[in-house]
């Protein structure tokens, strides 16, 4: 079996990393939303709409006129 303080004992041990730092940089203050570039979130709303209408014309709820 082997003992629990072997990851210490082979030097995988970094301390130039800076936990804090890193817990910021990928988890900081940003929203997600502000990632994705607006002509995006235009194309997916479209796509979200044409399917909706797709939808709503196959039951005969909405024709075209």
């Amino acid at each position: 079996m082997e003992h629990d303080d072997d990851f210490e004992d082979d030097d995988y041990v970094d301390d130039g990393f800076d936990y804090e730092e890193y817990i910021d940089r990928e988890f900081g203050d940003h929203r997600a939303v502000d990632d994705i570039p607006k002509l995006w979130r235009w194309v997916a709303a479209g796509l979200l709409l044409m399917f909706l209408l797709s939808f709503l014309a196959t039951f005969r709820l909405w024709i075209p006129v």
